[in-house]
């Protein structure tokens, strides 16, 4: 599905890709590392389109691209975020790592980045009016709840820390202009939500 045909959520159909010891099958003059280094640059020069995301499984480090960007910050990471081209401005594909079985989340953006969930918290619930009503808000008020209770004020210090440790939003730009963005809750190793916004 592609985000600009949605009005209001995006529904990511999470297509599985696994890249094997020996894609295709070795032949007696092709290395198996050499015929799984070509399906990974096959795949990294793919894309899915934007909006829509596949899994790539059996592939991490820096054949996934440049980490340029973690959560949570300090401590033990869970997400981290690669970007096969760094410095392009162009479209081209981003990877996540942390999802549940050893996989990478395979996006085209322009720009990727996470997100501060303190500056969530304070956008969603300090009073500064941001709009709430999408897809990942709603998940995330959820996962909130189990972490920094019900109350209207802003999560802080301790209990958001520890939401931070496995939680993530993620923001992909189509173009370095875009007014919208994609926006992805990470939570726990899987794609919990995604929005238009």
């Amino acid at each position: 599905m592609r985000v600009r045909d949605c009005a209001t959520l995006v529904v990511l159909a999470l297509a599985w890709l696994t890249i094997p010891a020996h894609a295709g099958g070795p032949s007696e003059t092709t290395p198996a590392a050499e015929v799984k280094a070509n399906t990974i640059a096959t795949v990294v020069a793919n894309p899915p389109p934007f909006g829509e995301m596949t899994k790539v499984c059996g592939v991490s480090g820096e054949a996934l691209g440049t980490p340029v960007d973690k959560r949570p910050e300090s401590g033990r990471t869970q997400f981290v975020l690669y970007d096969s081209a760094y410095g392009s401005s162009q479209p081209r594909s981003f990877f996540v790592t942390g999802l549940d079985g050893n996989c990478a989340i395979h996006v085209r953006a322009t720009v990727a980045m996470f997100g501060s969930l303190e500056l969530y918290e304070m956008m969603q619930f300090g009073g500064l009016g941001a709009p709430a009503g999408a897809p990942t808000d709603a998940t995330y008020a959820q996962l909130r709840a189990a972490r920094c209770g019900g109350s209207p004020a802003p999560c802080t210090g301790r209990k958001l820390d520890a939401l931070a440790r496995d939680t993530a939003f993620l923001s992909l730009y189509e173009t370095q202009d875009s007014a919208q963005h994609l926006e992805l809750l990470l939570h726990r190793g899987a794609v919990q939500a995604a929005a238009l916004k």
